[in-house]
C-alpha cells in the first residue's frame, strides 16, 4: 500500500475541514501559490525549508493535528542543500553517485591516456635506442663445413652487414646470403655484424670446422 506523501495528508486535512485554499490563504497569510505548491509535494516551487515547515506547522494549527510526524516524513524523505532548498534525498544520492561515477571516469580517463603516452614515448626510445634484430640460419655452431660455404640470416632491411668485416647486401625482406671463402682449414670463427644508423650493433659469432674441399 502507497504512503501517502506529506502535500496528500495536508490536503486532506484542508478538504475535511471544508475549507478553500482561497480562505485558507487569508486565514494563513499564505501565498495561494505556495499552497498550491506545498500540497502537490513541488518544493522545488517554495521558499526554503524553513519556509516549508513553517507553512506545515500553519495547517497543523489552523486544523489541530501534530506537526511532528510530517517532519519526520520531511527529515526521512528530503535533505537541505547548501542553498537551504529541500531536495529528495533518494535523488540527491543519486545525483552524488553520477557525479563521482563522472569523476571516476575523468580521472580513469586522465591515467589511461597518461599511461599510453608514456608506453608511447617509452616504445619509441627503445626503438631508437636498440640495436638492429639479427638471425643466423646457417651455418649452425660447429658444423663441419667445406672451405666455400653459404651463410645466411635475417636483419633489419636498413641494417649495415657485415661478414668477417665485408660488407654484404641485403634483401628488402631482410634476408641475407653471402658465400664465404676460409682458407684455413680447422677451427674458424666467422664474426656476423649487423649495425644502424645510431651505432647500435648486435653480433653473432659462429664457430665452424673447416675441412679440406
Amino acid at each position: 500500500m502507497r504512503t501517502k506523501s506529506i502535500g496528500e495528508i495536508l490536503q486532506e486535512e484542508r478538504e475535511a475541514h471544508r475549507v478553500s485554499l482561497e480562505f485558507l490563504a487569508q486565514k494563513s497569510k499564505i501565498n495561494p501559490d505556495f499552497l498550491v505548491a506545498l500540497e502537490n509535494n513541488r518544493y522545488q516551487d517554495l521558499p526554503s525549508a524553513i519556509y516549508i515547515k513553517s507553512f506545515i506547522k500553519t495547517y497543523a494549527k489552523i486544523f489541530g493535528f501534530d506537526h511532528q510526524p510530517l517532519f519526520a516524513m520531511l527529515r526521512r524523505d528530503y535533505q537541505e542543500n547548501e542553498k537551504g532548498r529541500l531536495i529528495k534525498r533518494q535523488e540527491d544520492g543519486k545525483g552524488r553517485h553520477r557525479s563521482w561515477r563522472q569523476a571516476d571516469l575523468l580521472v580513469f580517463s586522465s591515467i589511461a591516456i597518461f599511461l599510453t603516452l608514456i608506453i608511447f614515448i617509452a616504445f619509441k626510445w627503445q626503438q631508437f635506442n636498440k640495436a638492429p634484430e639479427l638471425k643466423v640460419d646457417s651455418p649452425a655452431e660447429m658444423a663441419t663445413v667445406k672451405q666455400k660455404l653459404a651463410i645466411s640470416g635475417q636483419t633489419e632491411a636498413e641494417a649495415i652487414l657485415e661478414i668477417n668485416s665485408q660488407p654484404v647486401a641485403i634483401q628488402t625482406d631482410g634476408n641475407f646470403t653471402y658465400e664465404l671463402f676460409l682458407a684455413r682449414t680447422g677451427i674458424n670463427t666467422i664474426t656476423i655484424k649487423a649495425s644502424n644508423q645510431k651505432g647500435k650493433s648486435t653480433l653473432i659469432q659462429r664457430s665452424v670446422n673447416v675441412s679440406e674441399d
